[in-house]
C-alpha cells in the first residue's frame, strides 16, 4: 500500500470547482426560466456534470481518509457522528430560511406545497421532492455515509453486500430501466470514487496528466454534443467516466508532489458544502431583489447573471466563514467531547476538508 499523505490540494480545489459548476447551472436555469437568456448555452447542455463530479469526489475523499478505520466499531460511530454534525445543522438553517422565503413569496416555490408533513419529511431528508431543491443529491450522500459507517463497523459483511447491490443497480439500469432511490445510478458514481481512492492507494498510477486532460476534453465533448442534440440520455453516464479520469489524475499528482495552492482556493474547497447547500435560496433572493430595481436594464443580461453568480459565491463563502465553520467547530468540541461513545481525537489536515 502506498503512503497516505495528509494533503490533497488539487482534489480540494477540484471539489470547489465542481460545486461552482452546480451553482452556475442552477443560476442559469433560474435566469433562463425568468428572462429566456441562456448564459453560454448552459441550458442546452442538459447538465453541467458538476453533481456527477461531486458524487465521485465525495466517494473518493471518504474512502481515502477513513479506509484505515475499517473493523473499528468506535471509529464507525465517530465517523457517522461527525457526518451528522457536518450535514444537518447548516441544512436545517437553510431549510428554515427557504421555507420562510417561500411563505413570503409563494411564487418562488416550484416544488411541493408547504404542508406540515412535507416539512417534517424534509427535516430528515425522507423525500424525493425536496423543498430545498439541491438536497435531492444530499440524500444520496447521506445514505452513502450510512453504508460506509456500516463498512467500518463490519467490513467482512459489507464488502460482500455492496458488490451485490452494485450488480443489482447495473442490471436494473441497463435491462429493466426501473427508477428508484435504492437502485439509482447516482450510488454507482459515489462508489466509483471509492474505487479511484483504492487504485490511488494501492497502485502506482502513471500518465496522470494525460488522464486529467482526457477527462476535461471529455466534459467539453459532452457539452458540445448536448448543445447540438447529438447524444441522448443513455450517454449521461459518461460524465462519471470523465470525472473518474480527472480525479484519478489529480489525486496521483497530489501524491507524487506536495503542492502548495493559494490559501483562498483552499478555503473555497473548505466552503464547498456551504456553497452547495446555500446557493439555491441565495440565488433566488438576489434575483428577487435585483428584479425589483430592474438592474438588468442598466447592465444587460450577461453582466447581470455574472454579478448574481459572483455575489452568490461570495455570500455562500461568508456563510461558511461566519456560520458553518464556527457552528461545526462548536458542536464537535461540545458533542464529541461529552459523548461517552466517542473518544476525542485530533483530526488530520485531510479530515478537516472532509
Amino acid at each position: 500500500m502506498r503512503a497516505n499523505k495528509n494533503k490533497l490540494s488539487l482534489v480540494q480545489v477540484s471539489r470547489a470547482i465542481a460545486i461552482l459548476f452546480v451553482l452556475i447551472g442552477h443560476a442559469n436555469g433560474l435566469f433562463y426560466k425568468q428572462f429566456d437568456y441562456d448564459w453560454f448555452n448552459i441550458a442546452q447542455w442538459d447538465r453541467t456534470g458538476g453533481v456527477d463530479f461531486f458524487f465521485v469526489v465525495s466517494g473518493f475523499m471518504i474512502y481515502y481518509i477513513y479506509h484505515k478505520n475499517r473493523g473499528n466499531p468506535f471509529k464507525a460511530r465517530e465517523f457517522l457522528f461527525k457526518r451528522v454534525i457536518r450535514i444537518f445543522p447548516l441544512y436545517w438553517l437553510m431549510l428554515l430560511a427557504t421555507v420562510g422565503l417561500f411563505l413570503l413569496v409563494p411564487t418562488l416555490n416550484s416544488g411541493p406545497p408547504l404542508t406540515s408533513l412535507t416539512i417534517i419529511k424534509n427535516v430528515f431528508l425522507f423525500t424525493t421532492d425536496p423543498i430545498l431543491a439541491v438536497t435531492w443529491s444530499l440524500s444520496f450522500i447521506l445514505f452513502f455515509y450510512l453504508i460506509f459507517a456500516a463498512y467500518l463497523y463490519q467490513p467482512k459483511i459489507i464488502k460482500y453486500v455492496v458488490p451485490i447491490w452494485i450488480a443489482m443497480i447495473l442490471f436494473t439500469q441497463y435491462f429493466t430501466k426501473h427508477e428508484s432511490f435504492f437502485l439509482s445510478f447516482n450510488h454507482l458514481e459515489i462508489y466509483s470514487g471509492c474505487f479511484v481512492a483504492y487504485l490511488v492507494l494501492h497502485f502506482n498510477i502513471r500518465f496522470e496528466k494525460v488522464l486529467v486532460i482526457a477527462g476535461i476534453l471529455g466534459f467539453l465533448f459532452l457539452w458540445v454534443m448536448n448543445v447540438n442534440k447529438v447524444l441522448g440520455h443513455e450517454f449521461l453516464f459518461t460524465y462519471s467516466v470523465f470525472s473518474l479520469l480527472i480525479i484519478l489524475g489529480i489525486a496521483t499528482m497530489d501524491l507524487k508532489k506536495n503542492r502548495e495552492i493559494p490559501s483562498k482556493l483552499s478555503l473555497l474547497g473548505d466552503a464547498s458544502y456551504s456553497i452547495y447547500i446555500c446557493h439555491g435560496p441565495v440565488i433566488q433572493l438576489f434575483l428577487l431583489l435585483f428584479a425589483k430595481f430592474r438592474i438588468y436594464e442598466e447592465t444587460g443580461f450577461f453582466v447581470y447573471l455574472t454579478l448574481i453568480i459572483s455575489l452568490t459565491t461570495v455570500s455562500c463563502f461568508g456563510i461558511y466563514l461566519f456560520i458553518e465553520k464556527p457552528m461545526t467547530t462548536f458542536l464537535r468540541k461540545r458533542l464529541l467531547k461529552n459523548s461517552i461513545l466517542l473518544q476525542s481525537s485530533k483530526s488530520s489536515s485531510v479530515e478537516r476538508i472532509s
